[in-house]
């Protein structure tokens, strides 16, 4: 499930971006039963320019990610 959290401002590269604040998270279950949740994104996006902050979380079985928009030149 995808929950817009906020609206904040995010300073990447000494550039200062509005953005929408979003959280993704999962929810495993064997019947009526939660086996696992947690939060698997978290992505920071500006209206023109997509993800300026992104981070994926990782588990045992694989790494997680985090990224920073570098240059914008559009």
């Amino acid at each position: 499930t995808g929950k817009w959290d906020s609206k904040v401002d995010v300073t990447v590269n000494g550039t200062t971006y509005s953005t929408y604040y979003l959280v993704i998270s999962r929810t495993a279950k064997v019947g009526t039963t939660t086996v696992s949740g947690g939060v698997t994104a978290k992505l920071w996006l500006a209206k023109g320019i997509g993800p300026v902050k992104m981070f994926l979380a990782g588990d045992a079985e694989v790494p997680g990610n985090y990224r920073e928009l570098k240059t914008k030149s559009f």
